[in-house]
């Protein structure tokens, strides 16, 4: 049913079931939804289209730049077709060389980063 509506352009619809009930089953622990049967598991059609500006998007869900290294390790963790979208390295038309060191700066907030958008 989900495929179907995809395909007819109602964008990318998901079957979403509450957590309590997919914890239960992993952990083998028994909860009121196992003493409930069956009946007591709902299902609901959500569509997660969005946008951001006049960019649309199957889904929220993009992976931020960096957070996949190479992709070698994305497959292990999620199928590309799930994602909502990929988000890049800056790309320039010309190299840069981005910010002189130190670009890595602690404070006791924490660090702050000043790559400034190297692509050489």
């Amino acid at each position: 049913m989900c495929r179907a509506r995809a395909e007819r352009g109602r964008g990318d619809v998901r079957r979403v079931r509450p957590l309590s009930l997919r914890v239960h089953r992993r952990s083998g622990l028994r909860g009121r939804s196992d003493r409930l049967g069956r009946s007591a598991r709902v299902s609901t059609t959500v569509d997660l289209r969005t946008n951001v500006g006049a960019i649309p998007f199957p889904n929220p869900v993009l992976v931020a730049s960096g957070t996949f290294g190479y992709g070698i390790e994305a497959p292990a963790l999620t199928r590309a077709s799930e994602l909502g979208g990929i988000v890049t390295k800056t790309l320039t038309l010309e190299p840069r060389r981005g910010n002189p060191p130190l670009r890595l700066h602690e404070t006791p907030a924490g660090l702050i980063n000043s790559i400034g958008l190297q692509n050489v």
